[in-house]
């Protein structure tokens, strides 16, 4: 019996299988703001390329994107966390 790869959905780094499922439904319009986001992130200079990229491969993992500048926290890309940040900061 063959090892199962570290990047499988249910044993990689990189979300779960119901992380997957969660996303698969999830109204169209969650989802390309998520993209939307990752994507802004990217022409503001604050993430990496290759932060985006993985932030566009694997949407059902990423909540927030490390910033260029290490020690500069994240970016919240997922709008359900956006949403819940804005109302936190706002009360």
């Amino acid at each position: 019996m063959s090892k199962p790869s570290s990047l499988t959905p249910d044993m990689g780094d990189f979300g779960s299988v119901e992380r997957m499922h969660v996303w698969e439904r999830r109204p169209w319009r969650f989802k390309i703001e998520h993209r939307c986001n990752v994507v802004a992130a990217l022409l503001r200079g604050e993430v990496s390329l290759r932060s985006c990229w993985f932030g566009l491969r694997q949407p059902h993992a990423v909540v927030a994107l490390g910033r260029k500048s290490p020690g500069a926290g994240m970016v919240y890309v997922c709008p359900a966390w956006a949403d819940e940040l804005e109302s936190a900061c706002a009360s």
